[in-house]
């Protein structure tokens, strides 16, 4: 996992950055298991896996292209 994000109102955003669109078992795995860690289980919103063009949400799992993503937060 590459970044964590706490928001106001405590709750995290756990973010992987995978640009390519084939996507490793080992990012997924990655940010479940994040998502399953004792203290900030509970905490997690949203796993958040950046991509090259793939947008999907699957298993828990939102897949956003990079660029969208920068877009939106900027």
């Amino acid at each position: 996992m590459d970044f964590v994000v706490k928001e106001k109102d405590i709750s995290l955003t756990a973010i992987n950055v995978s640009y390519t669109d084939r996507i490793e078992e080992r990012e997924i795995r990655a940010l479940e298991e994040f998502s399953g860690v004792e203290g900030f289980g509970g905490q997690v919103k949203e796993l958040l896996l950046l991509t090259k063009d793939t947008e999907k949400k699957e298993n828990g799992v939102r897949y956003m292209p990079l660029w969208k993503w920068v877009l939106k937060t900027w």
